[in-house]
């Protein structure tokens, strides 16, 4: 099993956009996994690879399987688009081999294609551990969500990156878990990841995650409403306050209001 602190974030060079704090909790959640026992691996974005290296190197972990549809520009809640700039499977093997050897790729699949492969039934084994990191929009986290849990096992942990951005759709599919009334458990962290337990990874992930990797459920409202707001400061409220001056005000109380929290 991989052992606390076996891997560092420090220690993965491969370039991403997954933050050291928010790779450090990911990193924690996979020693939480490994301990118990062999595991599968499934990521749903992983550009050249960040995220998927300590999976690789890791001997508990058996199977990885990353899925990514690689376009070339994707849609985004921030009213920006995201750009691949041409990044191929290929390409993230070739950077991934910088720090794995044959053995470890060689427990790599890769997927272009959009998490709605999974519908086909073609997984070749039950995932106890997934990174959703793909497109930066509501509909589509709650979507890869639904299309994930057709491939994950009955105890599991599925973690989510970029809170701060798409937060509506990931308590979306937490909605479902308590609809269906799972075992489950919900952990924000700093770094913007929100890891959910599900069956007995529940109970490991709400006793064995620390808490000097928890942001509490306000404060990532809060990161998330800063986001949203921050967004419209940029796009949309220039325009909008020189048609309207009284909005100048109400904006300027409001961030007053979010500086308070």
């Amino acid at each position: 099993m991989a052992q606390v602190g076996t891997f560092k974030p420090e220690d993965i060079t491969i370039r991403g956009q997954v933050g050291r704090r928010g790779l450090a909790a990911l990193l924690r959640v996979q020693e939480i996994v490994s301990a118990h026992g062999p595991y599968a691996y499934l990521e749903i974005g992983s550009y050249l690879g960040r995220t998927l290296c300590p999976h690789l190197l890791d001997d508990d972990c058996i199977a990885a399987l990353s899925i990514d549809l690689r376009p070339d520009v994707t849609p985004d809640e921030r009213f920006e688009l995201g750009m691949y700039k041409g990044v191929s499977a290929d390409d993230m093997r070739s950077e991934l081999a910088k720090q794995c050897g044959p053995a470890h790729l060689a427990k790599l699949t890769t997927i272009t294609d959009s998490s709605a492969w999974l519908r086909k039934g073609l997984a070749p084994d039950r995932y106890a551990m997934c990174l959703i990191d793909g497109e930066h929009t509501n509909t589509a986290v709650f979507a890869d969500f639904l299309h994930v849990r057709r491939a994950m096992a009955e105890d599991c942990v599925i973690c989510f990156d970029d809170t701060h951005i798409v937060y509506p759709g990931i308590m979306n599919a937490v909605a479902t878990l308590e609809d269906a009334r799972l075992h489950y458990h919900v952990i924000h962290c700093k770094g913007g990841v929100t890891v959910v337990g599900i069956g007995r990874m529940a109970t490991a992930v709400r006793d064995q995650l620390e808490p000097g990797h928890h942001l509490s459920p306000d404060a990532m409202v809060a990161r998330y409403r800063a986001n949203i707001l921050g967004n419209m400061v940029t796009h949309d409220l220039p325009s909008a306050i020189a048609r309207d001056p009284e909005l100048a005000k109400r904006v300027a109380a409001m961030l007053d209001d979010q500086s308070t929290e």
